[in-house]
């Protein structure tokens, strides 16, 4: 199982929590990729090029982590729609 771990890198404590994550992932059989970025998130043709292929995304920071995580198509963010 291939498994990505993306992490805010704004936030240090997330450092240390992307090791223990990624090392006991690793140690329990899974093949790791963390995806990391010359600013705090990759960007959507980042996120979209290290996701292939995974069969799991772990988000490691807050709401706006796991949601930039999960928009690899960069929908806009639903509450600055307008109208339907």
């Amino acid at each position: 199982m291939l498994i990505a771990v993306v992490p805010n890198q704004v936030k240090s404590e997330n450092d240390a929590l992307t090791r223990t994550v990624s090392q006991r992932l690793a140690q329990l059989g899974a093949d790791v990729r963390v995806v990391c970025a010359d600013s705090n998130l990759p960007t959507m043709a980042q996120l979209t090029e290290a996701l292939t292929g995974c069969d799991l995304a772990i988000a490691i920071g807050g709401d706006g982590t796991i949601v930039h995580v999960d928009n690899p198509h960069n929908y806009p963010d639903p509450a600055s729609i307008a109208e339907a």
